[in-house]
């Protein structure tokens, strides 16, 4: 499909420039390339033969890549498509992620890095799409103690706030010790809560140091240590 770039009338003086144009058919795998972006389809990841448009638009200062607006949104996916920016050799990949744009906000969609400098990540829906960097480390905060608290025999837990202003918590990346000893802590992702029980084993009383390991998905790391007295 060999769609124009640009439409123009010499008679009236008008021209129109249109946006980055293919055609996504179902029974194939499709690769569509523009610019800095680069979208793969897999077999069957639509319905029905889909007139794909690709816009550009100028980034911001959060940015690492211009916006790009894939498709239309009312389409429906039957499976998940991958979003890629290329990223320039000299650029750090570490905490660079794809974002998306969702009810005028833009989330954090994957961080992915691939083999030939890319970043990438999959979704189910058009729309836009840039690349962004998230080098704020999570938040850690101690709920029902505090640096230097005795705890009680009254007091049956230990539990601490878990946040992340972007990408969000890595779930299987969090790491709990008192004195060394890894400690059982669940997590109650709805809360952003983490939280031990002394109701499974309580230690025996005297002075120990718990310390609190925390990533996000960008690959920030939060540590946090609090010395405590159990009675």
């Amino acid at each position: 499909y060999d769609y124009p770039k640009r439409i123009r009338d010499d008679i009236g003086k008008y021209e129109l420039s249109l946006a980055y144009q293919e055609e996504i058919l179902p029974n194939k795998n499709n690769l569509v390339r523009h610019e800095e972006v680069q979208l793969f389809f897999p077999y069957d990841a639509v319905f029905e033969p889909v007139h794909l448009e690709v816009k550009k638009k100028a980034s911001t200062n959060r940015m690492y890549s211009d916006i790009y607006e894939v498709g239309d949104t009312e389409i429906p996916l039957f499976k998940s498509y991958l979003v890629s920016f290329k990223v320039d050799k000299e650029v750090d990949r570490s905490h660079l992620v794809v974002a998306h744009k969702v009810k005028g906000k833009w989330k954090f969609l994957g961080n992915t890095m691939g083999e030939d400098d890319n970043v990438f990540a999959s979704t189910r829906e058009f729309g836009s799409f840039c690349l962004m960097a998230d080098s704020i480390a999570p938040v850690i905060e101690p709920i029902n103690f505090k640096n230097g608290s005795s705890i009680p025999r009254s007091q049956q837990s230990l539990v601490l706030r878990i946040d992340d202003s972007f990408s969000g918590i890595k779930h299987d990346e969090i790491y709990c010790t008192l004195d060394g000893e890894w400690m059982l802590f669940d997590y109650n992702f709805k809360r952003n809560t983490i939280s031990h029980s002394f109701r499974r084993k309580r230690p025996a009383p005297g002075s120990y140091t718990l310390k609190v390991q925390v990533e996000d998905d960008a690959r920030n790391m939060q540590t946090k240590e609090y010395k405590l007295k159990i009675l």
